[in-house]
């Protein structure tokens, strides 16, 4: 290797390069790899990343001319296909099921908003006519902690006899060392 490049082995050069390429990020190389962020950034500053990646783009330039040549001489013959494809690849057309599943969809995120509006209405209703709403945030939180006081109050009104826990050889000899010890 000649230049500013990396003295990392070329196998780990190329890995490098290819998950650059990929469009990995630095760090998310370096982590992967386990090679410090700096040597990342050397290895892709180094003369043969740089040439590899002048031959993507290069490449890449080509096969976007011939696809749209390609695109032009499909048009020209009058594919409906391709024209349909290039104009919903634009955002600009869309097939009648996908306007009726769009329109659908719309009307049930309306209907979920009437829903909820009506129920917010019948809650602030039932708030004023009987002093509480059930199921208002706050009431919410009390009627928990109102549960869970009286699980706790039969637990404690009927306790469940413990097991013993199974002889560990260990520990007895542990704590009978200890009770010599006092």
């Amino acid at each position: 290797m000649a230049g500013r490049g990396s003295n990392k082995p070329q196998i780990l050069q190329a890995r490098v390069i290819e998950l650059s390429a990929q469009g990995a990020s630095g760090r998310r190389i370096a982590a992967e790899l386990r090679i410090h962020r700096s040597t990342v950034a050397r290895i892709l500053a180094g003369p043969e990343a740089r040439g590899i990646a002048l031959e993507a783009r290069e490449r890449a330039r080509r096969m976007v001319e011939k696809a749209d040549a390609a695109l032009h001489r499909s048009l020209d013959r009058g594919s409906s296909r391709t024209a349909i494809a290039v104009l919903r690849g634009a955002g600009v057309f869309e097939s009648r099921a996908e306007a009726i599943a769009r329109h659908h969809y719309r009307d049930a995120e309306r209907a979920q908003a009437n829903l909820e509006e009506l129920e917010r209405k019948s809650r602030e209703s039932a708030a004023g006519k009987f002093g509480r709403a059930p199921g208002l945030g706050e009431d919410r939180e009390s009627e928990r902690l109102d549960r869970l006081a009286i699980a706790e109050r039969e637990r404690a009104a009927n306790p469940q006899p413990k097991e013993s826990p199974p002889f560990d050889p260990y520990a007895f000899a542990v704590r009978s060392r200890l009770r010599r010890h006092r």
